[in-house]
């Protein structure tokens, strides 16, 4: 069981917090900021109900020796980031013309189970502007997640027909949180959004030790039993670093099957300091939800990475190919421009793989590919748009004919291949692969 890295007492000043947890911080500030936005398009909602969960809130606050100031935790995050979206969405009305102002009612319950912690959490809330909300929408609960879930669940479900819902799992190993809690989630509140960070650098410590008694609970709930047993398939793994083939190929998909979620985006998030590594994994049924959480992983481009491929093959690594793969598997493949550049190339020798005659719907091409590449919905748009400029696919509307731009694509036109498949003599724009 990993080391809880931060602890809270009264009187003593906050942790000290680490770039990995900075870089965590950033990606919740924008992405409860976008998710709002989304939720707060339609220009004549007056209202959205929401919640906004962290179920291992902490303390609140943490010190930086960097500029010697304290930070904020991801409850204060998450309160700042739900005001300055409300904020920012109706100066875009006014700008716009519009005279209906947006609310967001949004309610917070920031659970912790150390007793120490929820008292220095509370002290932070109590000095801050949001200090009135407390006990009103922002509860502040004591104890374990999995022992409150349940009634935040049905407060949830009675709040609002949507359930919309955001959970921050911030969990400090891998079992704070089982999987069938998260398909219990998800099938209770199925617009729910679940954000859930495991400890992959502690499951590769018990998997190179051969020590997986720890885990086992964690294979059986997602159904790979088998996983217990690798024995000398493990030591060999853990020498050349393919044990994030382990946990990418032979745990990921089996992860989004068991919480119940049709989209997963397994990213690592790295500490170029401490080199402490950690699954950071957005779960959802929602389609949307993906296309924003995906874009969000190119926007913070130097704190993710994933060990796959660039294509249609994320979650693969075949050992034979390593020296193909172009170190993805030894040094990772980071979010960057060269990254977006291979994922480019590879989406376009993939894609067509993909498709018929007949034709597929965007929205059925996109949810069966989007576990399986880092690209990110504008990308797949674009490489679809070159595929058309060659003349190797065609797009058909039901209501305008043929698409002439990817960018135009509906979910329900139809991508197919050209009665007749044309030749290509080279990619559509020149690229070369670094």
């Amino acid at each position: 069981m990993p080391r809880r890295p931060y602890v809270w007492r009264s009187g003593d000043r906050p942790p000290t917090i680490e770039p990995h947890s900075r870089a965590k911080h950033a990606i919740l500030d924008r992405y409860v900021e976008r998710y709002i936005e989304v939720l707060c398009a339609l220009p004549h909602r007056e209202s959205i109900h929401l919640t906004l969960v962290d179920g291992f809130a902490g303390g609140g606050l943490y010190w930086s020796p960097l500029d010697r100031q304290n930070h904020r935790g991801s409850p204060l995050i998450m309160l700042e980031a739900a005001d300055r979206a409300e904020r920012l969405v109706n100066e875009r009305r006014v700008a716009q013309g519009q005279r209906t102002p947006l609310r967001v009612k949004a309610e917070f319950f920031f659970v912790d189970i150390e007793p120490e912690n929820v008292a220095f959490l509370r002290d932070a809330l109590s000095k801050s502007r949001f200090a009135k909300r407390v006990g009103e929408d922002v509860h502040v609960l004591s104890g374990a997640f999995d022992a409150h879930a349940d009634r935040i669940v049905s407060r949830v479900a009675r709040s609002s027909r949507a359930g919309r819902a955001l959970f921050l799992l911030d969990q400090y190993g891998y079992k704070d949180v089982p999987v069938p809690l998260l398909r219990k989630i998800l099938e209770r509140l199925p617009n729910a959004e679940l954000l859930v960070t495991i400890a992959v650098d502690s499951l590769t410590q018990y998997l190179s030790e051969k020590n997986l008694e720890s885990y086992r609970r964690l294979f059986e709930e997602v159904g790979l039993t088998d996983l217990v047993d690798l024995e000398g398939a493990v030591e060999q793994r853990a020498a050349n670093h393919a044990w994030r083939w382990l946990i990418q190929h032979q745990l990921a998909g089996a992860f989004r099957v068991g919480s119940g979620a049709a989209y997963m985006t397994p990213f690592f998030n790295v500490s170029d300091i401490s080199h402490r590594a950690y699954w950071l994994v957005h779960l959802c049924r929602s389609q949307r939800a993906n296309v924003e959480m995906k874009a969000l992983h190119w926007e913070f481009a130097n704190h993710f990475r994933h060990y796959g491929g660039a294509g249609l093959d994320m979650l693969g690594y075949d050992p034979a190919r390593d020296d193909d793969l172009v170190g993805q598997v030894r040094l990772g493949f980071d979010f960057d421009p060269p990254a977006r550049e291979r994922s480019l190339v590879q989406l376009r020798n993939d894609l067509p793989g993909r498709l018929n005659r007949e034709g597929i719907p965007y929205t059925s091409l996109y949810e069966a590919v989007t576990n399986e590449t880092p690209a990110a919905d504008a990308m797949i748009r674009e490489v679809l748009d070159e595929l058309m400029v060659e003349h190797l696919i065609e797009v058909r509307s039901s209501s305008t004919g043929f698409r002439r731009s990817a960018r135009r694509i509906k979910g329900g036109d139809l991508i197919a291949l050209p009665p007749q498949q044309a030749f290509s003599f080279g990619n559509a724009r020149k690229r070369s692969e670094p």
